[in-house]
């Protein structure tokens, strides 16, 4: 079940004060970053914050925060912060992003509970910024800001029961 309520659109999309296209010697000459870790998910190169709790989306601390390239351009920002501050990144991200479209989608946990997943998506140009409710667990959020062609990386399909609809998270 998902439901797009509204369209958005937002200029220069940023994430933690991060865009796409910036260089990697950005982070790699920045001490709050690790860039020397393998690359993951099939990017060139990753930086993870050292300490990602003093990175902020508004006012919610980050429980994770990396930096991913191919070559030597941002291709794309991951983030996660705990599921109770959802919505007060959502507001923080408004507010700077302009109006997301929303999906819901009805997600089952491991537990057999059936609840809602909220995704709020900006789009400008080829960027995307991403806000998932419950992304991968129950108790973790996630912002991400790629591109079309690198969110499938990033972010991974969940299993959805034909007979209801319903995806596992």
């Amino acid at each position: 079940f998902l439901c797009a309520l509204r369209p958005a659109t937002a200029a220069d999309l940023r994430l933690a004060g991060h865009a796409l296209g910036e260089p990697r010697e950005r982070a790699s000459t920045d001490t709050s970053f690790d860039c020397v870790r393998p690359a993951v998910r099939g990017f060139t190169a990753t930086c993870t914050a050292r300490a990602p709790h003093a990175i902020q989306i508004g006012a919610v601390p980050l429980r994770f925060f990396a930096l991913h390239y191919e070559g030597e351009k941002l291709v794309a920002v991951e983030a996660h912060l705990p599921e109770l501050r959802f919505q007060e990144a959502a507001q923080a991200l408004a507010a700077t992003s302009g109006e997301a479209s929303v999906e819901i989608e009805r997600l089952r946990s491991g537990m057999g509970s059936i609840f809602e997943n909220a995704i709020h998506v900006w789009r400008d140009a080829d960027a995307v910024l991403r806000l998932e409710q419950f992304f991968r667990s129950i108790a973790t959020s996630s912002a991400i800001l790629t591109t079309e062609s690198h969110l499938g990386k990033l972010v991974i399909p969940k299993v959805t029961n034909e007979r209801t609809g319903i995806k596992d998270l």
